[in-house]
């Protein structure tokens, strides 16, 4: 993680966190839409994959309801 990642300090209700965020980020695909997005690691295990606000669901509009999640390009 030294090398292909930068590490940075994150803070939330839970505390802070160091975070390592992947250089080159990956690439993602929802329906038509297409972004190379960010992408981070913890150094523990006990927190699941999530997808963030960062260059992500920050340009998406995203809807919950009954049962059903709808992605939208918000058009940011």
């Amino acid at each position: 993680m030294e090398k292909d990642c930068r590490a940075e300090t994150t803070l939330g209700v839970g505390g802070s966190e160091t975070i390592y965020l992947y250089k080159e980020g990956i690439a993602i695909k929802i329906g038509d839409w297409q972004k190379q997005i960010p992408v981070g690691f913890l150094e523990r295990d006990d927190v699941p994959p999530l997808l963030g606000r960062l260059e992500c669901l920050e340009v998406l509009k995203v809807i919950f309801e009954k049962r059903e999640t709808v992605l939208e390009n918000s058009g940011a």
